[in-house]
């Protein structure tokens, strides 16, 4: 790929301080701090060292180590997703506690959750094995939403992204995509796809990007729900294991795969791979997640960065300088990129 990335890249793991190598997310917490979530543990970086987190017998700390999800709250209240339910933290503390609320039915969110989104009316959407549930912090109740998708599918949603307009996109096994309107409590079949979703992302303004477990990325009208498969990497007839998307900005997309980094932009896919013997190269192509930190961040050698989650380790791509797009390994043509 040439020199170009001798200044964009640099490798974090557990020698580095890092409590686990497998990495699962990533978040930026309002005071600039980089959260890593990993197989074995909760780190905190604040741009030259980690510090871990683990899994304790006291109320007072971590649910457990595996850790799928980050967000925080609008009162600086850090939300952790594990294996075994969610875990909050205090900044001011420095502790953590258990949610445990209940539905009206006595159900609570434990076991595995996948994701949690906070949206601007501060609610909590929880994504878990068990389905979907939203916890309203105005009257402190958990609400679990499963009749609300009934009608559709049996199975829990996959798959979760929150609009700007506040139109929540969920994606099912089998089925496919259904629109969800929160204030008007109205659900709609959006688009019809039989493949397992990994991954949603809003696309410019018109669209969704859908990523699936071996089926590829798909382009999706929001309104019209009309859906068609991107051919992205013409060697596997695009049938690639999605695992996140992120936008970088609102002309360039990252897709994170089991074969790499696929970034879309200007009408064209560039796909970013492992090289063998070259140590400026992603040193692998199983990417678990993609994250841009915030700009101005706090004085950090990581300020504007993407940051990038490897099966064994965390890569940093420096945005600062070009991407070399003629020397990468596949340019291909996309219509509607």
């Amino acid at each position: 790929m040439g020199n170009l990335w001798a200044q964009q890249i640099k490798h974090y793991n557990n020698n580095s301080g890092l409590s686990h190598n497998t990495v699962m997310c990533l978040f930026q917490d309002s005071k600039g701090f980089i959260w890593v979530g990993t197989k074995n543990g909760l780190n905190r970086f604040d741009g030259h060292d980690f510090k871990v987190y683990q899994r304790g017998d006291s109320i007072n700390e971590l649910r457990n180590s595996m850790i799928y999800c980050i967000t925080e709250d609008k009162d600086k209240t850090l939300w952790i997703a594990t294996d075994k339910g969610i875990s909050l933290y205090d900044p001011f503390t420095e502790t953590f506690s258990n949610f445990n609320k209940q539905t009206d039915k006595q159900e609570r969110v434990d076991g595995f959750i996948n994701k949690i989104y906070i949206d601007k009316s501060d609610r909590v959407w929880i994504l878990s094995g068990d389905g979907l549930f939203i916890y309203q912090p105005s009257e402190d109740k958990l609400y679990n939403m499963h009749d609300r998708f009934a009608p559709y599918t049996a199975y829990a949603p996959r798959a979760l992204f929150l609009d700007e307009d506040g139109t929540a996109y969920l994606a099912f096994p089998d089925i496919g995509v259904i629109k969800y309107d929160i204030d008007g409590d109205k659900t709609t079949f959006l688009a019809r796809n039989d493949n397992t979703p990994t991954a949603i992302c809003a696309y410019k303004e018109q669209y969704i990007l859908l990523g699936t477990l071996d089926k590829g990325l798909f382009l999706i009208n929001k309104e019209t729900g009309e859906s068609k498969k991107l051919q992205i990497d013409e060697s596997r007839n695009s049938d690639i294991y999605v695992r996140h998307i992120e936008k970088i900005s609102k002309d360039e997309y990252w897709v994170g795969a089991e074969s790499g980094i696929y970034v879309l932009k200007d009408g064209a896919v560039q796909h970013i791979t492992y090289e063998a013997y070259n140590d400026l190269s992603i040193s692998d192509n199983a990417i678990y997640a993609l994250f841009k930190d915030r700009e101005g961040g706090f004085g950090l050698e990581v300020t504007s960065a993407v940051w990038s989650i490897f099966l064994s380790n965390i890569l940093i791509l420096r945005t600062s300088i070009p991407l070399p797009i003629k020397t990468l390994l596949a340019v291909t043509e996309s219509e509607n990129l």
